[in-house]
């Protein structure tokens, strides 16, 4: 069964955000397991001192730096691991990236611009942009670059 090209990109679109997300939730991961394997950190000067002087500011301290050293390794994990999935999905066939070539190779005539469409007879089956009602070989068709439309939509 072959697929149409409107199915063929919304699956690719849903590939690619697929790849971010998993690439996102792969980076934070990822991120999470360099936290974990990092040595905490050393103990301040507040946490020197004698218990009933300081030990709100030694608590506060040790918290603060141990949850920042989680935070900023999950939050690179996550931002990298999101722009290799981007950079993956990227990769994948079914949209037009610019730079690609838009001239047709050499030795072939350059197709004429057709700005609003014109009436042909169909020499091929296929569905109504508009509508969605089938066309036949050999029916009267509104054709546009790549759209075509009934007669009744025409």
């Amino acid at each position: 069964m072959r697929l149409s090209d409107a199915k063929r990109r919304e699956l690719c679109r849903g590939v690619r955000e697929l790849l971010v997300r998993l690439g996102a939730a792969i980076g934070l991961a990822v991120g999470l397991l360099v936290a974990l394997e990092r040595p905490q950190p050393a103990a301040s000067a507040a946490c020197k001192q004698p218990a009933e002087q300081s030990i709100g500011a030694c608590v506060n301290e040790t918290v603060l730096a141990t949850a920042l050293a989680f935070v900023i390794a999950m939050g690179l994990g996550l931002v990298v691991g999101a722009l290799v999935g981007l950079l993956i999905g990227q990769l994948l066939p079914g949209r037009e990236r610019p730079g690609r070539r838009t001239q047709p190779a050499a030795g072939r005539a350059v197709p004429a611009a057709i700005p609003g469409g014109r009436w042909i007879t169909a020499r091929y089956a296929g569905v109504c942009h508009s509508c969605g009602a089938p066309i036949a070989v050999g029916d009267h068709v509104w054709h546009r670059p790549r759209r075509t439309s009934c007669a009744a939509c025409g």
